[in-house]
């Protein structure tokens, strides 16, 4: 699961960066199994090690168009 998220670094850091395809597949194929394990994980202590802002990193399957952390599931 980091490997697929971790191309996802770049939007974690910068809120003004768009995020990868390569992110947003990685980002679907782990919610597509359990939602919810992509917004705990991005909330994670693996991130914040890595510089990545809670706040930020949770918008990123809304940003991929997807879902949002608050509770919607992924199509």
């Amino acid at each position: 699961m980091v490997q697929q998220l971790a191309l996802c670094l770049p939007a974690l850091r910068n809120s003004q960066s768009a995020p990868t395809s390569g992110c947003c597949v990685g980002v679907r194929n782990i919610g597509m199994r359990s939602p919810g394990c992509v917004c705990a994980f991005f909330q994670s202590d693996v991130f914040k090690l890595a510089g990545v802002k809670p706040e930020v990193a949770i918008a990123i399957p809304k940003r991929c168009g997807i879902a949002d952390c608050g509770g919607n599931t992924f199509p």
